[in-house]
């Protein structure tokens, strides 16, 4: 009698054994698949970015973390890999995160205009416009915010695809610069629904978040908190219509 158990629950899948040894032997293959699922995720982005449909552009990101999760489950490991697991110091995680907050708002609030005027364009906010004094809009926001966008972007971002570039060539010090250069770029071209000046300016942001990811020490969660909360305070400031105020 055959063990179905045995056969399907007690013992590994034989083609994740097999895709496991060939992803040992063959970094391309890293390098083909990360390109396939950005490819793929790309696709409805640009396609909710030329419609206007948010949805489509939550969706791309939903389909990058099934993806991911997908490649994740195949080689036997876990998000816990990027650094999503209980920080050595929650204290130091913390302090780092607001520090972080601070150098990010810091760093936008001088860039923008520099941006602005070298593009000629301002950032094109007009996805957020129904945030103004839309309490419900302003929820729905910010449940979006600290799933889709803080968790499910640095996932994406300064989890799988900077460990990944990093790892496929060489992980040295050099592999990260290449890292962080290649998150910033796409990161930025991520938003590009907020125009040429929103590219640059959540660019230099990427590249923040990908620097003080590696500051940390690899904790995931620096990076995550410090998206959620400058997202926060930017969907406060349209909500309040702080942002319209003439100094």
């Amino acid at each position: 009698m055959i063990d179905l158990k045995s056969r399907f629950f007690g013992q590994p899948f034989p083609f994740r054994d097999r895709w496991e040894f060939f992803l040992s032997k063959n970094s391309w293959v890293e390098v083909a698949t990360l390109v396939t699922i950005f490819f793929i995720s790309g696709i409805l982005l640009w396609l909710g970015n030329k419609s206007g449909s948010a949805l489509l552009t939550l969706l791309s990101i939903l389909l990058a973390l099934s993806l991911i999760r997908l490649v994740l489950w195949l080689r036997r490991s876990s998000w816990r890999e990027f650094g999503l697991k209980k920080p050595k110091s929650w204290l130091k995680t913390i302090l780092l995160t607001f520090g972080g907050l601070i150098t990010v708002y810091i760093v936008v609030v001088v860039s923008m205009p520099l941006v602005t005027r070298l593009t000629g364009q301002p950032m094109d906010k007009s996805l957020f416009e129904t945030l103004r004094g839309n309490v419900p809009a302003l929820i729905f926001g910010l449940l979006v915010v600290w799933t889709l966008a803080a968790f499910g972007e640095e996932l994406i971002f300064r989890g799988y695809l900077m460990n990944t570039l990093a790892r496929v060539f060489g992980n040295k010090n050099g592999s990260w610069i290449f890292a962080c250069i290649i998150n910033s770029i796409l990161f930025g071209v991520g938003h590009m629904y907020q125009g040429i000046s929103g590219v640059i300016l959540l660019g230099i942001v990427g590249l923040l978040y990908a620097l003080f990811y590696l500051g940390s020490g690899r904790n995931l969660w620096v990076p995550i908190l410090i998206h959620g909360l400058y997202d926060t305070l930017a969907f406060l400031v349209i909500f309040f219509n702080l942002d319209k105020l003439s100094v």
